[in-house]
């Protein structure tokens, strides 16, 4: 895992290194420049797959290659190019990208199995080409002035090119309503994002940027029954797992107390006989506390098992320092055992696997399931039309999903309602609905390929991501293996919600490796006890969002939000989520010295 930057149009070292300063933290091991006439490209390496110095920047012809990533499939790829006469040197995963390039131009990006951001200068005719992984899980951000194009695998690397940041105000109502934002662009004016399953040419010469896209997950839904599925998965599972265990450091799992992480930790095991585990406990809250479940688990796999205790005194540094965890705010309180969690595993591993992906992939919310039952009603309303009459007429308020169409009534998550953000924020609004939606007619389809294409990605990867890489950590996620994401998307509903029970086919394969009470538990989630400590111990923060916003966001209506502060301290409300929403946003905009 590493982190890359870059620039064209003006000649200066200087800032190339400072760019590379800024993202450090991405990887300590070795800091490898290229540099030609008014081309700088950087790179600070993780190194993780042959520990050799020196292998980076990598050439082939008229190529010149820096990347952040991991591919687990180059054996193959490098077998591929033998077989075409092309031999490549031993060791490093990279070595196989540039061929692959210079063979199939942008389809190569859609043979590579595994995670990256990676950056090509074509030389010969002086095109920088910048591509992003399928599934999302490393960032890449660029910006585009006047003079100079610029990129990073982190935001704040590309602030010194903007001349006194401005927020997007339709960004901003965004990250409000959802906690992230979807789509190309970020919070910063001018700095844009390449999303998940793209890649960027940016012409030197005409200084024109195109971007496109060179992978789509599956549409269509296959509603045979297979018998051999179960073992279908299993297979694919193992696969996937094998190949992410490569490395030449050790590896290790998060798990958290569900099946997800835990199917991941056995197969991990079966690799890996003195595998490492990690998970977190919340000492004195059972309602978010599933270290019992992850204890067990562990125990059962025979691994050596390190539990954090999370408590509001071991994220009191974390809370302190805030604004230098943020690179892009992302609303996700999960960020603080995470941190925890990555502070404590670097200190015996280098890679972690994480159960990321799997409710997307094999609809494990219980949201789809909820949308499901709508749906179930609203396609009976000749059955159902006097009782739903009747619920209208007495709540009017519950019962208005079911005569919406799914794009208007699903929605990940909605933090503030867009009355809420009128109140708070006068600016250009955004709707609460999903930006993304694809043309299916599958329902449930719809809801998964959305929540992969936004909140999988722009969210949960990306705290991943900046989290465990702040502790110089890599993070990798076996769900979001190419074959898995194409067999789970064209599974029946049946077999992704059954019984009202989410991820149906995956816990019949968990099933084979856990005992039932385990597997078939009632869903949890990686909740933090952030209601209770935004009114208890860590009140003063609350207090100090209202701090952050009253000197950072006039643009805000600061005593609206004092009182939304008030009632939850008061706990004549719960408000922790729009609170967290904030402290991140002023955290963030202090430490960037940015004013809304």
């Amino acid at each position: 895992m590493c982190g890359i930057v870059g620039f064209f149009g003006k000649k200066n070292k200087k800032l190339l290194v400072q760019m590379l300063e800024a993202i450090e933290h991405r990887g300590r091991d070795e800091r490898a420049i290229y540099v030609d006439q008014q081309t700088h490209m950087g790179m600070n390496r993780l190194a993780i797959v042959d520990m050799r110095r020196g292998l980076y920047p990598v050439r082939y012809k008229q190529y010149v290659l820096l990347y952040n990533g991991e591919i687990y499939n180059h054996l193959d790829l490098r077998n591929a190019l033998k077989r075409r006469n092309i031999a490549l040197p031993d060791g490093l995963d990279a070595y196989v990208i540039l061929p692959l390039y210079d063979l199939y131009g942008a389809a190569a990006f859609s043979m590579l199995e595994g995670m990256f951001a990676l950056s090509i200068y074509d030389t010969k005719r002086q095109v920088l080409i910048l591509a992003r992984d399928k599934s999302g899980e490393k960032p890449l951000y660029y910006i585009q002035t006047d003079d100079v194009f610029a990129f990073s695998s982190e935001m704040k690397a590309l602030l010194p090119f903007v001349d006194r940041p401005k927020i997007r105000p339709h960004s901003l109502a965004q990250y409000m309503s959802k906690g992230y934002i979807y789509g190309h662009e970020t919070l910063v004016k001018r700095i844009k994002k390449v999303l998940a399953s793209e890649y960027l040419i940016y012409n030197k010469r005409y200084r024109v940027a195109k971007r496109d896209t060179y992978w789509n997950p599956p549409f269509v839904v296959s509603k045979s029954e297979k018998t051999n599925y179960r073992q279908h998965l299993r297979v694919l599972l193992e696969r996937s797992v094998h190949a992410r265990m490569l490395a030449d450091v050790p590896v290790g799992c998060f798990i958290s107390g569900g099946i997800d992480s835990a199917l991941i930790a056995y197969f991990a095991s079966q690799y890996s006989p003195n595998l490492r585990t990690y998970s977190v406990s919340f000492p004195g809250y059972a309602r978010n506390d599933e270290s019992l479940f992850a204890r067990y688990a562990a125990k059962m796999l025979g691994t050596h098992h390190t539990e954090v205790l999370c408590t509001a005194e071991s994220i009191r540094p974390f809370l302190d320092n805030l604004g230098s965890y943020i690179d892009e705010p992302v609303s996700d309180p999960a960020i603080l055992p995470t941190l925890l969690l990555s502070k404590e595993a670097r200190k015996s591993v280098k890679v972690v696997l994480t159960g990321e992906g799997a409710d997307e992939l094999f609809g494990g919310y219980t949201r789809y399931v909820r949308q499901m039952v709508i749906e179930y009603v609203r396609n009976r309303m000749t059955i159902f039309g006097p009782a739903l009459l009747l619920a209208r007429a007495t709540a009017p308020h519950r019962f208005q999903q079911v005569y919406q169409t799914l794009e208007q009534r699903y929605c990940t998550q909605r933090i503030w309602t867009q009355a809420e953000r009128r109140k708070l924020f006068t600016g250009q609004d955004a709707h609460d609905r999903q930006i993304y939606f694809p043309r299916v007619s599958d329902f449930l389809l719809r809801m998964q390929l959305s929540d992969y294409r936004g909140y999988l990605s722009e969210q949960l990867f990306m705290k991943a991501d900046k989290s465990t890489m702040a502790y110089n950590l890599e993070s990798r996620a076996p769900y979001v293996d190419t074959d898995i994401i194409n067999f789970a998307l064209n599974l029946s509903d049946s077999q992704k919600v059954k019984w009202l029970q989410g991820k149906y086919l995956l816990k019949q394969v968990a099933s084979k490796y856990f005992p039932w009470w385990f597997v078939w538990r009632p869903k949890h989630g990686f909740s933090v006890p952030l209601r209770d400590w935004l009114s208890g111990e860590l009140s003063e923060y609350a207090r100090m969002s209202v701090e952050y916003i009253n000197e950072y966001a006039p643009a805000l209506h600061t005593k609206y939000y004092a009182s939304i502060v008030d009632d939850h301290i008061a706990r004549r409300a719960d408000h922790a989520d729009k609170i967290w929403n904030m402290l991140i946003l002023g955290a963030w905009l202090q430490r960037r010295n940015i004013t809304i």
